[in-house]
């Protein structure tokens, strides 16, 4: 793993639970055994709030942490793909082949949130 994204897996950013979320989803890899869940609350069209929670390999944990960078504060995103993340996720030095999984992960549960939403 890429230094810049190994600093996120040690101290993650937006990890918690939001009292009210707008919307919310869980999102899991059969395989690896990862287990994501993103809660969003929404106002006048923005992200105001963005929090996840993770049981998950230290990549999946990363994106989680880039995710909130991206979009607590910003616009409802279309997606996926959610081009801010992969953006972020390049600045930070990307993925390895094997570690893909945790974009298809983040990008599927961020998407299933915003799904959610009335």
């Amino acid at each position: 793993m890429h230094p810049d994204l190994k600093a996120h897996v040690l101290d993650p950013k937006g990890v918690g639970s939001l009292d009210a979320p707008d919307a919310e989803a869980q999102g899991d890899n059969q395989v690896c055994g990862d287990s994501l869940r993103i809660q969003l609350q929404i106002q006048k069209g923005n992200i105001r709030a963005l929090r996840w929670k993770a049981k998950a390999c230290p990549s999946t944990l990363a994106l989680a942490s880039l995710a909130f960078l991206c979009y607590e504060g910003a616009a409802l995103p279309s997606g996926p793909p959610f081009e801010a993340l992969r953006a972020s996720l390049a600045q930070h030095g990307g993925l390895r082949s094997y570690e893909s999984h945790a974009l298809h992960l983040v990008e599927e549960t961020l998407a299933k949130a915003l799904a959610s939403l009335p």
